[in-house]
């Protein structure tokens, strides 16, 4: 014999009889922790097994859900600090600036020097990082900076720099990033980039076409992708509302 119990809805002055199988999951919980501290019994409508089951709460489907449908989370910090001389809101501006350009750059960064300025560039990396994963007050721009803090503070220049040039550069570029300089560190990426456009070679369509094709065939996929985004007419599409 299956048991049942004696359930009251709130809400509902009748009572009905429920299988245990009926019952929400949360119930049979309860159910179980009261028969391991009870002894068996039959069950009467005034027996202490009777539950009272409250009616799951209607959704306005009319009301807006001002999460979007997402679960809840916690808000993010407010940007009330300062970057070196730097408000907070103008900082935040010139990193956004600089992250919708430095997105469609060429690749063209040296690699980290050793030194003081290779640490002291990693540590500024790694405090970006830190600030977003601890909700500091700089952490709704901490990753857009940790995007674009390598473009901007290790962009190679035209040339052949040699590993102390690069040093210098780095070290230079550092302190305009304390300083919060964006503009300026933008200004000199943005000219080394329209260099790389004008030394870049032209290669015509079916030239081009050939050594794809050859690089396919030879299964250099990495090198064949390289090539069409370099050497190409192509690149990153603008973000508007045809392309969106």
């Amino acid at each position: 014999m299956r048991q049942q119990y004696c359930v009251t809805w709130v809400g509902l002055h009748e009572k009905s009889w429920e299988f245990e199988k009926d019952l929400l999951p949360k119930w049979k919980l309860k159910i179980r922790e009261f028969n391991d501290k009870s002894p068996p019994s039959t069950p009467t409508c005034s027996d202490p097994a009777t539950l009272s089951f409250a009616p799951a709460p209607l959704i306005d489907e009319k009301k807006p859900d001002i999460n979007g449908g997402l679960p809840p989370f916690n808000a993010m910090s407010s940007p009330v600090f300062k970057w070196g001389p730097r408000d907070a809101l103008d900082f935040i501006k010139d990193v956004e600036h600089a992250y919708e350009r430095t997105t469609k750059w060429r690749k063209n960064v040296f690699k980290i020097p050793s030194g003081q300025s290779g640490k002291h560039f990693t540590q500024a990396l790694s405090f970006l990082f830190a600030a977003y994963g601890e909700r500091s007050p700089t952490e709704c721009i901490a990753l857009k900076a940790a995007a674009i803090i390598t473009p901007l503070l290790l962009q190679q220049p035209s040339g052949k720099p040699t590993y102390r040039d690069n040093v210098n550069h780095l070290t230079r570029r550092l302190l305009l990033w304390d300083e919060g300089n964006i503009k300026e560190l933008l200004r000199e990426g943005s000219t080394i980039q329209a260099q790389l456009v004008i030394s870049k070679k032209v290669i015509d369509d079916s030239t081009l076409a050939k050594r794809f094709a050859t690089m396919v065939f030879n299964n250099n996929f990495k090198g064949a992708m390289s090539l069409v985004t370099e050497k190409g007419k192509g690149g990153i599409l603008a973000l508007n509302e045809k392309t969106k």
